[in-house]
């Protein structure tokens, strides 16, 4: 599987076996979780910036003491 660099960690690569056709049938999918995502914000009162920056901070965490892998919310 092929990485590339993304900030400071790998993202991995979607494998060559999908095809293009499959590759344009998902390309639709990640819109519907961003639209779920914003009405959760919505409910919470929370901003996407808010969430993003959360995240980015939770993952800053995670990198610096070494437990980006892993499962779970507690690493």
């Amino acid at each position: 599987m092929k990485r590339v660099k993304s900030q400071a960690e790998d993202i991995p690569q979607p494998p060559e076996i999908i095809t293009p056709e499959d590759q344009e049938a998902l390309k639709y999918e990640p819109g519907d979780g961003r639209r779920r995502l914003a009405q959760i914000c919505t409910e919470l009162k929370l901003t996407l910036a808010e969430v993003a920056e959360a995240n980015q901070e939770k993952r800053r965490s995670r990198q610096e003491r070494g437990q980006i892998g892993g499962d779970g919310d507690h690493r």
